[in-house]
């Protein structure tokens, strides 16, 4: 069952509060279409203020979890949306939604969604592990722009290579805490980029990325770039290749940090 509450349907002369409507679709299923459709008129109207859509509520909360909810793309523009207004969230949980998961529809949710959170002044802790995520362009001003945010779990999302603008966003970060990237498929070359970020970020104090393709080089730019950091605590690299020379690096490294 879909219920949309209020969604506006004038040509923009007339007072939205005269021209708006319930939509009910009682089938099993919503089509590709439909989906769509509804998810573009929810992301036209985003400051009308829709209480609830399937369920789906926002407002007034301070944790709000739909973990392991396979979100529809107006789901999931109507979350997105919301958290650009929202004043009360502190947790966001979307882990197993598989936000992006259909590369045919018109944005990249978490894409919008880290677009709409970039002015929020919130938000705390955002979970969007196993979310199909395989883009990060809009995380890199997300992250230069937040001012709240102090945990990030992106795991199990294949990012590789297209985490880097994610990575490089940490430089102006002054608020991140924790970044969770286990099993994201890392590669050396994003183990660069964090030996760069950590020359002149303090702020970060947990980095777990477990599970990646980090190669003894890759852990020895890491090691390098750690050397005068005055703030990471925690570096989690458990299942990552590193051998012999890359722990060598960072008991190099631990004589000086």
């Amino acid at each position: 069952v879909l219920f949309v509450q209020k969604i506006y349907r004038g040509d923009g002369n007339e007072p939205f509060e005269d021209l708006s409507y319930d939509i009910e679709n009682t089938n099993d299923a919503i089509n590709y279409l439909e989906d769509v459709l509804i998810g573009k008129l929810i992301n036209a109207n985003e400051s009308f203020p829709l209480a609830i859509v399937n369920g789906i509520e926002i407002d007034g909360k301070g944790i709000v979890d739909y973990g392991k909810r396979k979100l529809k793309f107006h789901e999931s523009m109507y979350i997105a949306n919301r958290m650009h207004y929202d004043n009360t969230v502190k947790y966001l949980n979307l882990e197993s939604c598989l936000m992006d998961r259909n590369k045919h529809w018109p944005m990249a949710p978490t894409s919008q969604l880290a677009t709409k959170l970039a002015e929020n002044d919130r938000l705390t802790d955002l979970n969007l592990s196993k979310c199909s995520i395989t883009t990060a362009e809009a995380f890199r001003n997300f992250l230069q722009t937040n001012v709240t945010l102090k945990t990030l779990n992106l795991s199990d999302n294949p990012l590789g290579n297209a985490a880097a603008p994610l990575i490089i966003g940490l430089k102006s970060n002054e608020m991140l805490q924790t970044l969770i990237m286990g099993d994201c498929k890392l590669t050396t070359k994003m183990m660069e980029h964090f030996g760069e970020v950590f020359k002149v970020n303090d702020s970060l104090l947990t980095l777990e990325i477990p599970y990646n393709g980090i190669t003894r080089y890759g852990a020895h730019v890491l090691a390098e770039g750690l050397k005068d950091n005055n703030g990471l605590i925690t570096l989690d690299l458990n299942g990552c290749s590193i051998g012999t020379a890359g722990a060598t690096s960072f008991a190099e490294m631990l004589k000086k940090n």
